[in-house]
């Protein structure tokens, strides 16, 4: 067979004188490459060797060799215009056999080319194609064909690239044919190679093992401060962190005289988990010199989960010894910095407060029985109590959900309905949506006879599995999909004193007995990939006594299976501890868990609580532990097509009550509750919208859609857009919900929307605004609020990340976002565009502003800004504001001046948190609040990290304290949410100040969209990464009017 890499390798071909399904050789797997950062790379596999004639082992006829591996890391590579470049790890086509069968070919090898310059392989062609298989002789001997077997293909290879190449080749070679002269006999069962991977992406650039070689690595932390203070055991050294993406811990180093640098502790210090906004970090030093007159110097190395090392440093301290301004009792701790509750706003009803409504919508969180009473109906579609009783009795009621009919059964005289409801099947929202439409036939539930059987014995069990899961924090550095669940409920770091063990407890009722068999699957996920082999290992013990030990592999989800011994399992109270199992040669190991399942057998008895049940080869059902005497009873194994319990057994033992009854068949689920455990769904009143979705020519020029709690004032925005000659209109989030996801909370339904063509006008709206702030905690697991319009998610280095832009993928629609928490904000928005677009003529309309880091591995910022600086024509003035040439005090002192007098553009290059520019805080978040108030406000761009990270929940970044802050500012900020290479966000930024400053710009009333739509453009087709535009939001409302100068 052919030999494997990207693609699998071909099977060989048929055995001589066989049956055809006697076949050759099996070719090689495909190897599990990724084109993400923490992926490896390997050779083409060679082909496989085919048997000698006679087995003569002398003359073997061998396979192809595999391509081998061409890896190209350089800052910056030139393929002059008149020239191309061709790299070629193609596998070997095997040679001819003049024996029985064919070798296989070599698969494709690999091509890694990594550059930081934009563009920089257009001429490039790149190609790791599989090898062809071996021909084989066709003897036809007394004229009677006597084929032997061809050799397979070789699997195609890998080719990874930063940037658009001319081409890219990767096919599968082709399988051998059996020969005779010029007579062909068919490949007689060989197959071809499968084609190889091929990828275009930044992500190459963080390839582990090396650094880049190319001065633009992203640094996943900003350390924003550093200081050590005297303390009775030594010094305690702090440091804080403005960002962090993938940080698995921290190395603290001291500078020793002439021993070096000297680690002062012991072990990695652990990371706090998933904490974009960074935290604080504290260590004891119990070693350094007291009393010294020298100031301290420390280096601190950031160790991330792919193994990737940054170092940060060296930082000089001076230490007043004078007494100890701080005690601890902890050598290491660690807090996040406070996340803040978002304000809460009430619901608005539909347009039902206005006209009649049509129909209720249901919102339904957890399983279970749901009731509307016949008045509740009635005040919600504005109905008589009477009528509504009347459609209830005669099954004038539908229900639905997802579109699909929902049986109800009436209550006792009509008194109401009844259905069985489900949470969503969803990631972007916890409620489910019912809809209740009067006056249409329903679907009426169906009964099943439970019959009148005496009570089963109390130590009657049935097999029954408990999901438990905490959802505490999110994982979204870890996450392989953005459709993923990402929450978690405890981190646990191998080795470290704190850390390294988790304990968590739960409840697990009705255990029928110690003595019975049960089964635990622990679910865990691994959090970080150092390609040692068995890289994680978990050992789990159940109430102090062990249940096993693992190891698995890589980022991702790992099921741990284990059997409970007897005795083991408590009824009740359960305690669980998980412990990091460091293997040999691992230098950290981190993975979370996620939830457990536990199988056991369980009594007949819910506490009071309704109890889902199965029949289990039980011949009677009993089910006990109710307080009353009024119990349901309902087969709920058709979600949507329930049946209700007409006839069973009701008995009273002592204070408790019990149902019986005949399950219809062993595998039956069934749900028994009280009527005091029926729930009752949030009920809102719905109208068909007066402009529905689908009307043609409904899609405006610009496009503001904003939640229902925000409406109000967007329309404002509306009108506002419609008075300056602008064809803008609002669609309230709701609507969008309603009529393309059957009402369920989904930013998919809003990228439906903005990918279609208006069949009327065959046009998509130019721009889109977003009106509302939007986190990643879609279920508000954190409770902190805030997610009033959910936002999709990218997979990006620093792991998920907002992206507006997915909404609009593939479109040339620019799409905004006013991320305000309330309708004060909206309107404090409006005020802001408003004054800016009628501000005040003056020098500040040619004023631009350009701001640099520090130079560092990461860029050479203040090189990169000058090249932004260059394309300012006359008559705009650039203001060059570089960390380094100018101390921090005076660099501030001059920006924020200039921000007072104002300025027409304020751009940024180098390293950013998410609540600050540099690590030093040339701006921060804190600053705005006290920032003068203006009408001659700034677009601010961050070619950066991290600035545009909106959905951060109870977090709120740099750009959108910029934009919701009134009367201050900006008013726009167009910048990243994740990390970025330096080169691909200058590239970027060349593109977005050519399409600013370009002649066809110059017109004074020129909207932001179009300076984007150009610059997106134009940065796609030079060869700049698409990741890297993706990854960028505008915060503020593209149809903003810019106020250029003359």
């Amino acid at each position: 067979g052919g030999g494997g890499n990207g693609g699998s390798g071909g099977k060989g071909g048929n055995a001589w004188s066989a049956p055809a399904e006697v076949t050759g050789g099996h070719g090689g797997a495909a190897f599990p490459v990724g084109t993400y950062a923490g992926a490896r790379v390997v050779m083409g596999g060679g082909g496989g060797s085919a048997p000698a004639n006679n087995n003569n082992s002398n003359d073997y006829p061998h396979g192809a060799a595999g391509g081998g591996i061409i890896l190209i890391r350089a800052r910056q590579i030139t393929i002059p215009s008149n020239s191309s470049l061709t790299l070629s790890a193609n596998g070997g086509t095997a040679p001819r056999s003049t024996q029985d069968g064919g070798g296989g070919g070599g698969a494709g090898g690999t091509v890694l080319c990594a550059t930081c310059t934009v563009g920089a392989l257009t001429r490039l062609t790149a190609s790791a194609t599989g090898g062809a298989g071996a021909d084989t002789l066709w003897p036809t001997g007394n004229g009677t064909p006597d084929m032997h077997g061809p050799g397979g293909g070789g699997g195609g290879g890998v080719v990874l690239l930063s940037g658009a190449p001319a081409s890219t080749t990767v096919t599968g070679g082709a399988a051998g044919h059996a020969r005779s002269g010029n007579a062909d006999g068919g490949v007689y069962g060989a197959t071809a190679g499968s084609a190889g991977v091929s990828s275009t992406s930044t992500d190459v650039l963080a390839s582990p093992g090396a650094d880049p070689g190319c001065g633009c690595v992203p640094t996943a932390v900003v350390v924003s401060s550093f200081e050590a203070l005297a303390a009775s055991r030594g010094a305690v050294v702090e440091w804080e962190t403005a960002s962090e993406a993938g940080t698995a811990g921290f190395v603290l180093e001291r500078q020793d005289g002439s021993a070096g640098w000297r680690e002062v502790h012991t072990g990695l210090l652990p990371a706090l988990p998933e904490v974009a906004q960074g935290g604080t970090y504290r260590l004891v030093d119990e070693t350094a010199p007291a009393a010294s007159d020298s100031p301290l110097v420390y280096r601190l190395t950031e160790v991330e989960r792919s193994g990737r090392t940054l170092e940060y440093g060296p930082f000089e301290v001076a230490v007043d010894w004078s007494h100890a301004a701080v005690e601890t009792t902890e050598s290491f701790s660690s807090r996040s910095h406070p996340l803040v509750a978002a304000p809460a706003i009430e619901r608005i009803a539909t347009e039902g407060r206005i006209r009649k409504p049509q129909a209720l919508k249901l919102g339904v969180r957890e399983a279970g029985i749901y009731e509307l009473s016949a008045a509740a109906i009635a005040s919600g579609l504005g109905e008589t109590l009477e009528s509504v009783r009347s459609m209830i009795r005669t099954g004038q009621v539908r229900i639905t959900n997802l579109g699909t009919p929902i049986a109800w059964e009436a209550g006792e005289a009509a008194h109401g309905v009844r259905f069985f409801g489900v949470p969503p099947e969803s990631v972007y929202t916890a409620e489910n949506i019912y809809w209740l439409w009067p006056r249409q036939a329903g679907t009426v539930m169906e009964s099943f006879d439970g019959g009148s059987p005496e009570p089963a014995s109390q130590d009657q069990t049935y097999t029954d599995t408990l999901h438990v899961e905490k959802n505490l924090f999110a994982g979204l550095t870890t996450a392989l999909s953005t459709e993923a669940d990402y929450w978690y409920w405890e981190m646990v770091a191998s080795g470290d004193p704190k850390l390294g063990s988790k304990t968590v407890t739960f409840d697990v009722p009705g255990v029928a007995s110690s003595r019975s068999a049960a089964t635990l699957v622990v679910n865990l996920y691994g959090a970080s990939e150092t390609g040692v082999e068995g890289e994680h290992g978990a050992a789990v013990s159940l109430n102090g006594q062990p249940l096993g030990t693992a190891r698995w592999q890589g980022i991702g989800a790992y099921r741990m299976k284990l059997a409970i011994p007897a005795g083991a399992l408590h009824r009740g109270l359960n305690s669980l501890t998980v412990t990091g199992v460091k293997g040999n040669g691992v230098p950290f190991d981190y993975f979370y868990l996620n939830s457990l399942d536990l199988t056991y057998r369980r009594l007949y008895d819910g506490g009071g609580a309704p109890l889902t049940v199965v029949g289990d080869g039980n011949r009677v059902i009993t089910v006990r532990g109710f307080s009353d005497s009024q119990l349901l009873g309902y087969d709920i194994t058709a979600p949507a097509g329930p049946r209700v319990l007409t006839r069973g057994t009701i008995t009273a033992d002592g204070t408790a009550y019990s149902l019986s009854f005949v399950p219809a068949s062993v595998a039956r689920r069934y749900l028994v509750l009280s009527t005091s455990a029926v729930r009752a769904p949030r009920i809102e009143p719905w109208n068909p919208p007066i402009q529905p979705l689908g009307a043609p020519g409904r899609l405006p020029s610009h496009l503001i859609i904003a939640p229902r709690v925000l409406a109000d004032a967007a329309e404002e925005l509306a009108l506002y857009h419609r008075s300056q000659g602008l064809d803008a209109r609002l669609i309230e989030a709701e609507q969008i919900y309603d009529e393309l996801t059957f009402g369920l909370v989904t930013p998919r339904a809003i990228e439906a929307l903005l990918s279609r063509v208006d069949a009327g006008s065959a046009r998509r709206p130019r721009s889109v605004v977003l009106v509302g702030s939007g986190t990643y905690d879609y279920k508000d697991y954190l409770g902190l609020g805030g997610n009033l319009l959910p936002p999709l998610m990218i997979r990006t280095e620093a792991g998920l990340v907002a992206a507006d832009s997915e909404l609009v993928l593939g479109t040339d629609t620019v799409i905004g976002r006013v991320p305000a928490q309330s309708p004060t904000e909206v309107e404090g928005y409006l005020r802001k565009l408003a004054a800016y677009e009628s501000a005040r003529p003056g020098e500040w309309q040619e004023a631009v502003t350009i701001l640099a880091d520090n130079p560092d591995k990461g860029g050479d910022f203040d090189v990169d800004a000058d090249r932004l600086a260059a394309l300012v024509p006359p008559p705009y003035s650039a203001q060059k504001l570089y960390l380094g040439p100018l101390p921090l005090p005076s660099l501030r002192r001059d920006l924020l001046a200039g921000l007072a007098e104002g300025r027409f553009l304020v751009a940024f290059v180098g390293h950013a948190g998410v609540d600050r520019l540099a690590a030093e805080g040339i701006l921060t978040s804190a600053d705005v609040p006290a920032l003068a108030a203006t009408d001659a406000l700034p677009v601010v761009t961050a070619f950066s990290c991290h600035v545009g990270r909106f959905d951060l929940a109870g977090f709120r970044c740099l750009g959108d304290h910029l934009v919701t802050n009134d009367g201050r500012g900006a008013v726009a900020v167009f910048a990243p949410a994740g990390l970025n290479y330096n080169t691909q966000s200058l590239g970027l930024g060349e593109a977005v100040f050519n399409a600013v400053f370009a002649a066809s710009s110059r017109r004074r009333d020129v909207r932001l969209a179009e300076i984007l739509r150009e610059a997106i453009a134009s940065h796609a087709a030079a060869g700049g990464s698409t990741t890297t535009s993706r990854g960028y939001n505008l915060l503020g409302d593209p149809a903003v009017r810019l106020k250029r100068g003359e």
